[in-house]
């Protein structure tokens, strides 16, 4: 599923629009994670703590651009 797919099915499913930018920056960290280019602190980090929360933050809006 790709982030424009991604966001339709936010968007459906919860009534969320948030931008596309945002749903490919988000799907490009869990990427990085999933290909083992994470750095060793953040590794030992979550093995010890043995979960991850994400946080999406609001931004200005600007002319033409979605956002959240």
């Amino acid at each position: 599923m790709n982030a424009t797919q991604t966001q339709h099915r936010i968007l459906n499913e919860f009534g969320l629009k948030i931008s596309e930018k945002t749903i490919q920056d988000i799907m490009d960290e869990i990427s990085c994670y999933l290909s083992h280019q994470i750095d060793r602190k953040t590794k030992k980090l979550i093995s010890e703590q043995r979960k991850i929360l994400l946080s999406l933050d609001g931004q200005k809006l600007e002319d033409g651009e979605d956002a959240l």
